[in-house]
């Protein structure tokens, strides 16, 4: 937004300077750069626009993955929590088996302890409760059977227990799978989540910079009304001095655009000038080139040859019509090109200039005039040319 500011403050300020020029061309030059400007400004409008739209869509599509990711991460959630329901359930059956073993276990023990109590009469015990040796047989069967069907028990809550545990087992590794799983949809949940932020962010700034721009516009289009009311005022005066014929010359639309003559740097400006042992000034009605190149003068627009002559002090002549309001001089040729009445093209060569002429400045003196009025011809060349 500053750096906008800033170009429309060189702007406003040149225009400011060009007051004193107070011509038509200038003020037409300015508006079309303001138009220029305006449209240029409205197009980054439409696509910052575009831009949001286009994250705006990004972000929505982003939003509906983390509302699937979130979905996914809290069904994986319960999961776990029915897997880790289950794996307590079966702790605390294998935790009831083991107390069964214990207690059948305890059994064994209690009921064969008169066996184990005494060995040296643990015979003897049998045979005082057993009238004969078949009853001590069958005695001694029961006791058998008892701690066989005791072991078998043992034997099946064991199994029973393998089981649960395998089964334990198996709940644990899909507890851990889920977990591992849980971990990587969190973290890509995160990813996504951040992924919005970011994008939410771009959003915010171009939002801000959409503002910068409608502001800066408002400012062009508020200098655009003040130029196109300076046009009026001054058109009058345009009008008298040509009117819409002035206006629409192809010569007049080319301040600023024009080509140089020749290669050169300016020596003498337009304008007053103080000459040294003279009591004041004089006013110089063009610019001195001092030539670089070869020394070739070119007709800066397209035109007609109108006069040719030697004049004292200025040395060979030339002068080119371009339209009913624009002539152009071309002085201290060594050599002339052209004839009177020829036509000339733009940058076309008319005459030259002897570079290798020594202890002499090779110069080119050139004007514009406007009617017959002589103008400033640095304002109406080429800003880069020279």
């Amino acid at each position: 937004m500053i750096r906008w500011i800033c170009i429309l403050f060189l702007i406003l300020t040149k225009i400011a300077f060009s007051n004193v020029i107070d011509d038509y061309a200038t003020y037409e030059k300015y508006i079309n750069q303001l138009q220029e400007d305006i449209k240029k400004q409205n197009k980054f409008l439409k696509e910052i626009d575009n831009s949001r739209k286009n994250l705006l869509s990004k972000i929505q599509a982003v939003q509906k993955k983390v509302s699937a990711q979130e979905e996914t991460v809290k069904i994986t959630t319960l999961s776990i929590k029915k897997l880790n329901e289950q794996i307590k359930q079966i702790d605390e059956k294998i935790n009831i088996l083991n107390a069964d073993i214990d207690r059948l276990s305890l059994q064994i023990k209690n009921f064969n302890i008169y066996l184990i109590d005494n060995r040296d009469i643990a015979s003897i015990k049998v045979l005082l409760f057993s009238k004969d040796f078949y009853t001590l047989l069958k005695n001694m069967e029961i006791i058998e059977q008892i701690n066989s069907n005791l072991k078998e028990k043992i034997d099946q809550v064991n199994r029973k227990k393998n089981e649960i545990s395998e089964l334990k087992n198996e709940l644990d590794l899909r507890n851990n799978a889920l977990l591992r799983i849980l971990n990587l949809k969190e973290t890509t949940l995160n990813d996504l989540k951040n992924e919005k932020l970011k994008l939410e962010q771009l959003v915010k700034i171009l939002n801000e910079d959409e503002e910068g721009k409608k502001e800066y516009i408002k400012l062009l289009n508020k200098k655009y009304s003040e130029l196109q009311e300076k046009l009026k005022q001054i058109r009058p005066q345009i009008e008298k001095e040509g009117g819409e014929k002035l206006a629409s010359s192809n010569f007049f639309k080319s301040q600023g655009k024009i080509p140089w003559p020749a290669t050169g740097e300016v020596i003498e400006h337009y304008g007053p000038k103080k000459i040294n042992d003279f009591n004041g000034e004089i006013f110089i009605k063009g610019i001195k080139i001092r030539i670089k190149d070869e020394g070739y003068i070119r007709a800066v627009f397209d035109g007609i040859v109108k006069y040719i002559d030697w004049v004292r002090g200025y040395g060979n002549i030339i002068i080119v019509k371009h339209d009913e309001f624009f002539y152009t001089l071309y002085a201290n040729l060594d050599e002339i090109f052209v004839s009177i009445d020829q036509k000339v093209k733009m940058n076309e060569k008319i005459g030259i200039i002897d570079v290798d002429v020594k202890d002499i400045t090779p110069y080119l003196y050139f004007e514009i005039r406007k009617q017959d009025k002589a103008v400033d011809p640095e304002k109406w060349l080429a800003a880069n040319g020279g």
